[in-house]
């Protein structure tokens, strides 16, 4: 999984830019009120709980301010590293009716205890990278903070949600950041009106981390499904988790990467393994197809029908099992090994899987 989604958006987004960006769409909401998540307010949101692995909240505040300055000699701009800012108070930020938009591609949405990172589309407007809105915070907004610090970089001064914030207008697209009390934010827009951009980061809400993922990826299992199996390998002490930030679990799915004892973490030896909420956009994204040289296939996996796709990296295999999604990625391409891996994995209660994959706090 990449580090930051940012690049890859952008990437996509620069790819379609052939023509000029439609305007940033104004959704019209068609959601009752009363559905709509509820809003935080600052207040509300400095007084959130202390987290838990349980509830799948953020971690203790750290030092904030940061700055970038250029270097004294030659005028190349060097950026002091990002501070990792008050992680207690990272406001996860998303449009108040969710219902007037689409995720633009579930697989790259992400929230982690460091930063969150979403692509939205409206409902009302075809489907398109020119359209789409990007929404980002804490670790996933560093990289665009970090351009717009750039002296060389011209930006407009600008107040946004009661902070200084500054804007970049390239012809193609909208890109705003700002800080908001010691985390980074980014909002990206089809090319538009400053207002319109301002506007639409005015009125984003404010949801911790676990409300968050489920406003996003919303799973697709059915009303009557059975009960969440925390999967784990047979022996969990011979792995070690590749990276705590982005270990989860709660009543809602969890999510994990790991590496084997004695191997370093990378692509050719982290095993990725998520079931419930986090796995539903993976289940959904990987459905056979009859378009001619599909990667994807059918399997048989756990007993249950599966999908199975491979690559250079590494093979991946999703299922629903008892009407909960599920996903395992493992390295190398070979059938055979992913499907033996995922054979023998054994469910736990959402005690013991937290207790054997987060750190104690």
């Amino acid at each position: 999984m990449a580090r930051y989604i940012l690049p890859l958006i952008l990437g996509a987004l620069l790819l379609a830019a052939c023509g000029r960006a439609e305007p940033l769409a104004q959704a019209t909401p068609t959601a009752n009120p009363a559905d709509v998540a509820p809003t935080l307010t600052a207040a509300e949101i400095a007084a959130l709980p202390s987290a838990t692995p349980a509830d799948a909240g953020v971690v203790t505040p750290s030092p904030s301010g940061a700055t970038a300055t250029p270097a004294a000699a030659g005028g190349t701009y060097v950026p002091e590293p990002v501070p990792p800012g008050s992680f207690d108070r990272l406001r996860f930020l998303l449009p108040a009716d969710m219902d007037a938009y689409i995720v633009a591609d579930p697989e790259l949405a992400r929230a982690s205890r460091r930063g969150f990172g979403v692509g939205l589309i409206p409902t009302d407007l075809e489907p398109s990278p020119k359209v789409t809105i990007v929404i980002a915070g804490g670790e996933e907004a560093w990289p665009e903070w970090y351009v717009q610090q750039s002296p060389s970089n011209p930006t407009t001064p600008v107040t946004v949600r009661g902070a200084p914030g500054t804007l970049v207008d390239d012809g193609l697209a909208m890109r705003l950041v700002w800080e908001e009390d010691g985390n980074a934010y980014f909002v990206m827009a089809p090319h538009g009106a400053t207002e319109d951009v301002l506007a639409f980061a005015e009125t984003l809400a404010a949801h911790d981390r676990a409300a968050w993922q489920k406003l996003v990826h919303q799973p697709t299992a059915d009303a009557g499904a059975g009960p969440l199996r925390y999967l784990l390998p047979p022996a969990p002490e011979g792995y070690r988790v590749t990276s705590e930030d982005e270990t989860a679990a709660d009543r809602d799915g969890f999510y994990v990467m790991l590496t084997p004892i004695g191997e370093e973490p990378g692509p050719f030896t982290t095993i990725t393994i998520a079931g419930g909420a986090p796995a539903a956009p993976i289940w959904e994204a990987n459905q056979p197809t009859d378009e001619p040289g599909a990667l994807i296939e059918p399997i048989t996996v756990r007993g249950v029908a599966g999908t199975f796709t491979s690559s250079g990296l590494g093979a991946a295999v999703a299922w629903v099992e008892g009407g909960r999604p599920y996903y395992v990625n493992h390295p190398g391409p070979d059938t055979t090994a992913i499907l033996a891996f995922v054979e023998a994995l054994e469910p736990h209660d959402l005690a013991n899987w937290q207790a054997a994959m987060l750190p104690p706090r």
